[in-house]
């Protein structure tokens, strides 16, 4: 009973270490997703960007200052991002292999469990053969 109980402990371990890196690796793919999304971004305000140069020679620099704000910003957010998807990896691997441990432990104690599930049926075919020589040594014993 205290076997199967830590099973099933094992087991909901399991299910949660499973459902958490189903969630990361989600998330981790919408943060792929939105960097890919922010480089392009980036590659099109850098192609707006000489556009406008192309087209007036002569810019305000508080323009040109915003075009280049705008940038900085777009690839502070593109290292965030990256360093926020390198550590869901992380987290991700730490997961994975967590629930590899778990599963293992659950794996041992399921074979222990057969193991004594086994013993246990020899046990009592054991004790059911001696009681029929029992019996039949005593009936033997009877008849004299």
């Amino acid at each position: 009973s205290d076997m199967e109980q830590a099973m099933q402990s094992k087991r909901a371990q399991c299910v949660e270490l499973e459902r958490r890196i189903k969630a990361y690796e989600a998330t981790q793919v919408s943060l792929t997703s939105d960097n890919e999304a922010l480089h392009k971004r980036v590659a099109q305000y850098e192609r707006e960007q000489q556009q406008q140069q192309q087209q007036q020679q002569q810019v305000e620099g508080g323009r040109e200052l915003e075009w280049v704000t705008r940038e900085h910003a777009l690839r502070r957010e593109i290292d965030e991002l990256s360093q926020r998807n390198k550590q869901l990896g992380v987290d991700n691997d730490e997961l994975r292999s967590a629930q590899q441990r778990y599963q293992q432990q659950l794996d041992e104690s399921e074979q222990k469990m057969e193991h004594i599930v086994h013993l246990n049926r020899e046990w009592k075919a054991k004790a059911q053969q001696q009681q029929i020589e029992r019996t039949e040594g005593e009936q033997a014993h009877a008849k004299l």
